[in-house]
């Protein structure tokens, strides 16, 4: 007995070893495949060499203004979405934040144009000098650059706009009515409303209490009024903020005329203007914008004005609709090296779940109606 009990636990024993890690080998092969599955499918939505692109260059107020049209196919005849961007002094690609999404809406049969902004790249002028009128009128003429085109068959064009842009699209629709469709993400309502929204995310991001937190926006609302409601010319902001505001870091002079243009910008009174198919994405967790705001703003408003309009707060999303456990950041600046990398590795899947098949399925879809009311007859 002694015997074949040494014989079954000799011999069973090994099998049981090889299997236990047999099994570990092939779950650590599992997740090294999976993930470097996962980096280059990522990374390969940062490629668009496949696409057929020309550059595009038009006027506007005298500047050079320099972009990019990426088409889906040599023959084409879908979509054309114009990428408006948000704040800050962005070229086409902003800096590589657009490709995976890009190459979403491509793979799916819409054209992008986008341009660098003025003064960026190899635009030319300033875009600190442009309010958000200034920003409209430049979308109209990228559009009319695009339909001039030899690419051009009477496709359907419209906005994608992002965060900033959510004051300029409603001064497209009030200067033309040609756009086809407008797509929001992270839209703002209110310049001075969204400026302490900011600042009340970044003071509890800091840890301060919600008392002192009001007492300083209510300082900070004062100031501004004082500052930007008189409308003092940058010598008088600058002695008004060293009394004041000692320790207050000053803008920059032009960025100073920026915010002094834009300062009273406010989407609401505008909103009516917008007739073409509407959708707005925000991202519940956004740390710049108040999201739930802006979305039932543009519902109480816009609800009625568009069978096609559609207004979604994505779950677990950031102002930019990724996905908010890692991305979800105030400022470029405070992304962290990690989910830079992260970023990278993830491309499109870094978007909240099925964000982008929202937006570019809805465009198709309300671009196909409007094609079968326009038909192409060139």
């Amino acid at each position: 007995m002694s015997a074949g009990r040494f014989d079954e636990v000799s011999v069973r024993r090994p099998k049981r070893r090889f299997w236990k890690r047999a099994t570990i080998v092939v779950a650590v092969l599992s997740l090294i495949c999976g993930g470097i599955f996962m980096a280059l499918s990522g990374l390969a939505t940062f490629d668009l060499s496949s696409f057929r692109h020309e550059n595009v260059t038009f006027s506007h107020q005298g500047a050079k203004i320099s972009g990019s049209l990426y088409l889906p196919a040599e023959q084409f005849e879908g979509p054309i979405a114009l990428l408006v961007h948000g704040d800050g002094p962005q070229d086409r690609l902003s800096d590589g934040g657009y490709q995976p999404l890009m190459n979403r809406l491509l793979n799916g049969g819409i054209a992008v144009f986008s341009w660098d902004k003025p003064g960026v790249g190899l635009s030319e002028g300033n875009w600190l000098n442009q309010s958000m009128e200034d920003r409209a009128a430049l979308v109209i003429s990228a559009a009319d650059a695009i339909r001039a085109g030899s690419w051009y068959g009477n496709n359907a064009i419209g906005v994608i706009g992002f965060s900033q842009a959510g004051w300029v699209l409603p001064h497209v629709a009030r200067f033309t009515g040609d756009m086809d469709f407008y797509v929001t993400v992270g839209g703002a309502i209110s310049w001075r409303e969204q400026s302490a929204y900011l600042g009340r995310m970044r003071m509890q991001q800091e840890g301060q209490d919600d008392a002192e937190i009001s007492r300083l926006l209510e300082r900070q609302k004062w100031l501004d009024e004082r500052i930007f409601g008189q409308m003092l010319d940058y010598e008088e902001y600058r002695k008004l903020v060293a009394i004041e505001e000692p320790s207050a870091r000053l803008m920059a002079p032009d960025r100073y005329q920026f915010v002094q243009l834009n300062y009273n910008s406010d989407a609401r009174p505008l909103l009516g203007h917008i007739k073409a198919p509407f959708l707005a994405l925000s991202g519940e967790k956004d740390l710049n914008v108040d999201a739930r705001n802006s979305i039932n703003t543009y519902r109480a408003m816009l609800a009625t004005a568009n069978a096609e309009n559609q207004f979604k707060l994505v779950p677990d999303a950031s102002h930019s609709l990724l996905r908010a456990e890692w991305y979800n950041f105030q400022l470029p600046s405070h992304w962290t090296t990690f989910a830079i990398g992260l970023f990278l590795i993830q491309g499109s899947n870094a978007y909240a779940t099925g964000v982008l098949d929202i937006m570019a399925n809805w465009i198709l879809d309300v671009s196909a109606k409007d094609r079968r009311d326009h038909p192409i007859t060139n």
